[in-house]
């Protein structure tokens, strides 16, 4: 049997190509807000209907709040807290003065999982 070697590496690269194509765009891809919710074990703590947990429920969240002070409160309940924020102050007390623990997520990551809350 005659091998041709220039067809065959020819053949090794576009595999190897296309290889690193579909690796790229898998690692690349963007998380869904649910991927994000239950990577950070917001569920450990939140449901997504209005039944508390731990902490709130979270169905209806951007009719209670605007949706700057969510990401605030994502991101550094305590700080929030700190600043004299009522909203802040009201949730803090009607949970048993429980912080939310901070998360330190990047801007389309708290984007998406706002959106799926």
């Amino acid at each position: 049997m005659i091998y041709n070697y220039k067809n065959i590496k020819m053949k090794l690269r576009i595999l190897s190509f296309l290889a690193l194509i579909l690796t790229t765009s898998t690692v690349f891809a963007q998380k869904t807000g649910e991927e994000i919710f239950k990577e950070n074990t917001c569920n450990a703590c939140h449901m997504l209907t209005d039944m508390k947990l731990v902490g709130p429920g979270l169905a209806g969240i951007l009719d209670r709040r605007d949706r700057a002070w969510v990401k605030k409160w994502i991101t550094n309940s305590e700080a929030l807290i700190a600043s004299g924020d009522e909203q802040a102050i009201a949730v803090f007390e009607e949970h048993n003065k429980v912080p939310m623990l901070a998360y330190d997520l990047p801007e389309e990551d708290l984007e998406t999982l706002i959106d799926y809350i």
